[in-house]
């Protein structure tokens, strides 16, 4: 009777972990696939939706005409588009334009004042290789003691609209980890910044991924 009652005890017990070490099995390998797959995903994401972004422009333009696309045919005339864009961007033609728009988007309240900032930001991402605005650095503070990463965007700060002595002060961007075109800016001494040995591309790449990379 004692052995029995020992041997249903014990096989209460044994159910209870063997539930728990599979429900625990289960869900880190759900976890894991779900990290395996998710950059996949949002590429595949961020592909369909530039494929039905331009499918829809072009459908537009084409179907009034009697021309119907495919799915996904759009996306292969967007990327021509971009690539025409970048080949004459620097066209005469192209500059008038280009100036042109700029200056009547500028007169929309609001609308311009988004555009000139975000215009601004794509400039200097687009010059930042190679010059010495926007090389990527370490920022070092203290109290508390802790380090942080960004681009160096000014070293002349004398212009801006302030009674506070800028001389020794430096900007820096900050970019948010997972947020494209998020950051803030920071003013410190410039001996509180060292340079990265990276080049620009990278260490955007390990800002934005909140520096999870390889290499």
């Amino acid at each position: 009777m004692c052995d029995q009652a020992n041997f249903v005890e014990a096989g209460k017990e044994w159910q209870p972990m063997k539930t728990n070490g599979l429900r625990q099995n289960l869900s880190d390998n759900m976890l894991k696939g779900a990290i395996v797959l998710l950059p996949f995903i949002l590429s595949f994401y961020f592909l369909y939706w530039m494929a039905d972004f331009f499918d829809k422009v072009f459908s537009g333009i084409l179907v009034p005409l009697g021309i119907t696309l495919p799915f996904g045919s759009g996306i292969v005339g967007g990327l021509i588009l971009i690539y025409v864009l970048g080949r004459t961007s620097d066209l005469f033609v192209a500059k008038f334009i280009k100036e042109w728009l700029t200056r009547t988007i500028k007169r929309i309240p609001v609308l311009g004042s988004i555009f000139v900032s975000i215009s601004d930001l794509t400039d200097f991402f687009r010059k930042a290789e190679g010059s010495p605005h926007g090389q990527a650095v370490i920022v070092r503070f203290e109290n508390p003691e802790f380090r942080i990463a960004g681009f160096l965007t000014r070293t002349d700060l004398n212009t801006l609209p302030t009674a506070d002595s800028m001389d020794e002060l430096v900007a820096v961007y900050i970019p948010l980890a997972y947020m494209v075109g998020g950051g803030f800016t920071v003013f410190v001494h410039k001996d509180k910044v060292q340079n990265l040995n990276m080049s620009f591309e990278k260490a955007m790449q390990a800002n934005l991924s909140a520096w999870i990379l390889k290499g």
